[in-house]
């Protein structure tokens, strides 16, 4: 199946099918404290129009939502030295063996380019976290860092 990767517009339609896709990825991944239990609607609306105002896309195989990136920009905590950074990389289950993230994350990096920014992709999740590390090497990403939680 292959999927049609799409800059989202800033419509209610696009930003629905945001929305459903984001309450899916919340629900999926255990993360503690940080799961989906304290799940807001309102705060999460308010992150995926930040992002829409800057850059999302959505995979569609058949005209139906199965995968998204948002970007939006910031500056390090030292410097105002903008970069891009993800709101969020989500793919349906059903998808994920096939080249949607991939897609995906390759929409995002030609925006950066575009825009002249450098892009930092995270992974906020504990599942699979060695193929995601993966297939962003193998879209041109260096491994900086990590993520580390206590009290979950």
């Amino acid at each position: 199946m292959n999927a049609i990767i799409r800059k989202a517009d800033r419509n209610e339609a696009d930003f629905k099918k945001i929305g459903d896709l984001l309450v899916r990825f919340a629900g999926e991944f255990a993360m503690g404290s940080l799961g989906a239990e304290s799940f807001d609607p309102l705060r999460s609306a308010a992150w995926a129009a930040r992002n829409l105002e800057c850059g999302v896309w959505i995979a569609e195989v058949d005209g139906v939502p199965v995968g998204t990136i948002g970007v939006h920009e910031t500056t390090p905590w030292y410097s105002n030295t903008p970069y891009l950074t993800d709101g969020w990389l989500y793919v349906l289950p059903e998808h994920r063996n096939f080249s949607v993230a991939s897609g995906l994350i390759g929409a995002a990096k030609q925006f950066a380019v575009e825009k002249g920014l450098p892009l930092v992709l995270n992974i906020f999740n504990m599942e699979n976290t060695e193929t995601k590390i993966k297939l962003f090497q193998r879209k041109g990403f260096k491994l900086v860092g990590g993520t580390f939680i206590s009290g979950e």
